[in-house]
């Protein structure tokens, strides 16, 4: 796992029903972009990158992760719309994902 930087400190304000709340909000926007999509593109890869924050993750979807091993800037025609929203989706559900999961080892610390 390579390290990050987490500014997602508005996820901390939130309690764990509004958590729970963006969760299932985040998944029916990605099964919505999910149905938009073209079928002969595919989201071959999804990563939050090393900054965890909504406004890098639209950065760093300019970039494709290639096969090969580098990074490629993508073709627009190709790579907006739904794609990028699926991708955007995926990491918003995996920054949710993360605050919750740390809330209950936090719990599990105290009561250990």
């Amino acid at each position: 796992m390579f390290p990050s930087l987490n500014l997602r400190f508005d996820l901390a304000k939130l309690s764990e029903t509004e958590l729970v709340q963006r969760v299932d909000e985040a998944w029916r926007s990605y099964h919505a972009a999910e149905a938009e999509k073209q079928p002969w593109i595919e989201l071959r890869d999804s990563w939050n990158g090393p900054i965890r924050h909504p406004v890098a993750y639209r950065f760093l979807s300019f970039f494709e992760r290639r096969y090969s091993g580098g990074w490629s800037l993508t073709t627009p025609g190709f790579q907006w719309g739904p794609t990028v929203d699926m991708h955007l989706a995926l990491c918003e559900i995996r920054d949710l994902m993360d605050e919750l999961e740390r809330r209950v080892a936090r719990r599990k610390a105290r009561h250990a």
